[in-house]
């Protein structure tokens, strides 16, 4: 069969992740053909945008000279040069039996909702303007490896080829499966078992809000996503987890959201004028035996897939592709793409989702116990605080220094919540608090930077008293 085309690396997916890695390889000067079976603009769970996911986009952006990613860091940039229907996510919202906690976010740096139809295109699209070419509604049915080239069979029987084949596509990768990489379901009592009922909907009634919000039940939790903020999107995210082992699916998914929606009393909406098809899904959760071999690497949901709670999977997606890149584009320079190059990815994808699923696992006991919840935020503000400043660090050091980046490309927010107390000062942490509250005055920068130099970690007061400007000026 002949060779439609040839390329230094093919990308099967036109995700997040996939139009990032093509977007970064292009810019560097690889020949790259992204081949998507969807078609943008398309609707896609994952709405949440946090301080972490800012500053990853910007890293991203600075490391790999690609400025359109770190449109989508802030809120004003995203609305200027990505889209005026993506939301504000001012603060993140945990309900619980009738209290509410908000976790106020940085004021002068508020994030972008991420409205994914509009965002995932512009991803896709920034692959094509940094020089990716792209290929959508092609369905790819087969994929087979030879000494020095992958090769991928088409559904309309046009074959590509290339040195390397990074696989996005998702869960059911016709190509991973020819390459005999399979999937596997977690068991019961290893990580959480979560399934999900969501869409978008026009609504009257629903709480007001600044950002994301997630209602607690025993079982599981309802996020509301309301992109209405904007005054251009009338839109709002639902979106039903619940404990895949106690809740039976409902094959009527409107139904089975009715129902569940009995469970969260301070949500009664009046009107509801679905915009999206009502989606249902299985067990979330799954995991790919092998995630790479010679000329090939399995990213995003065609690694695996815990839950998009708190922007966790594109977190995820995009701390492997940060990972993953100039290590391939080394490869590719030295003409050496066995898998082994790829084995320290691997293992971070590895403690990635490990570290997302005890997050999430946490958040559902939460649910059924809200003496937690307060313990529950706390761990994750503080740890994604310093996930946060670690990632300004490396933003910082660029283009000097590609040290700090690559030395946090292992990032792993740490859960250990005594350990975060210990070296965060209370004075410090007050006044960082007192940033975020609307209507408060400026803390002295004097002040907050004596209250850094008493924390008991020289690496931790590095870090505070270099990140106090920008926390004074309210963009951590």
């Amino acid at each position: 069969m002949s060779v439609t085309s040839d390329h230094d690396v093919l990308v099967l997916g036109s995700g997040p992740g996939a139009s990032v890695l093509a977007a970064v390889l292009a810019r560097a000067g690889s020949d790259v053909l992204v081949v998507g079976e969807d078609t943008h603009p398309r609707h896609r769970p994952g709405e949440t945008s946090t301080p972490l996911l800012s500053w990853l986009l910007r890293l991203l952006s600075a490391r790999y000279d690609v400025p359109e990613f770190a449109h989508l860091a802030e809120y004003g940039t995203a609305r200027e040069h990505v889209s005026r229907r993506v939301g504000a996510e001012r603060s993140i919202g945990f309900a619980q039996d009738g209290h509410e906690r908000r976790v106020a976010l940085p004021r002068a740096a508020t994030g972008a909702m991420l409205y994914r139809q509009d965002v995932d295109a512009h991803l896709f699209h920034t692959a094509a303007l940094r020089g990716a070419r792209v290929r959508q509604q092609v369905k790819v049915v087969k994929a087979e490896v030879a000494a020095d080239r992958v090769q991928v069979t088409t559904a309309r029987g046009e074959t590509f080829s290339a040195r390397f084949l990074v696989d996005a596509s998702g869960r059911d990768s016709a190509a991973l499966a020819a390459l005999g990489a399979e999937v596997h379901e977690l068991p019961e009592g290893n990580g959480p078992r979560t399934r999900a009922v969501h869409t978008h909907l026009i609504e009257t009634g629903l709480p007001a809000s600044e950002g994301t919000t997630h209602h607690l039940f025993d079982g599981g939790w309802l996020t509301l996503t309301p992109f209405t903020g904007s005054g251009v999107n009338p839109v709002t995210g639902v979106r039903f987890t619940v404990d895949a082992d106690r809740f039976e699916r409902d094959e009527e998914p409107e139904r089975e959201f009715d129902t569940l929606l009995e469970r969260v009393p301070v949500v009664r909406p009046g009107r509801i004028a679905p915009v999206q098809p009502w989606r249902s899904t299985g067990t979330q959760q799954y995991a790919r035996e092998q995630r790479a071999g010679d000329r090939w690497f399995a990213l995003g949901a065609s690694a695996g897939f815990t839950d998009p709670f708190l922007a966790g999977e594109l977190v995820h997606e995009l701390q492997v592709v940060n990972a993953l890149a100039w290590r391939l584009i080394d490869a590719l320079a030295e003409d050496d793409l066995r898998g082994e190059r790829f084995a320290e990815v691997v293992a971070l994808d590895e403690r990635l989702r490990t570290a997302h699923g005890a997050l999430v696992a946490d958040f559902l006991r939460t649910s059924a116990d809200a003496a937690r919840l307060e313990a529950f935020v706390e761990r994750w503000e503080l740890a994604s605080f310093y996930a946060t400043l670690r990632l300004r660090d490396a933003v910082v050091s660029l283009p000097g220094s590609d040290g700090p980046a690559r030395a946090y490309e292992g990032l792993v927010p740490d859960e250990d919540l005594e350990t975060l107390r210990r070296v965060t000062p209370p004075a410090f942490r007050s006044g960082v608090t007192a940033l975020r509250e609307p209507g408060r005055g400026l803390t002295a920068v004097g002040r907050l930077r004596a209250a850094a130099r008493t924390s008991p970690s020289p690496d931790i007061r590095r870090l505070l008293l270099a990140a106090t400007p920008d926390l004074v000026r309210g963009r951590l």
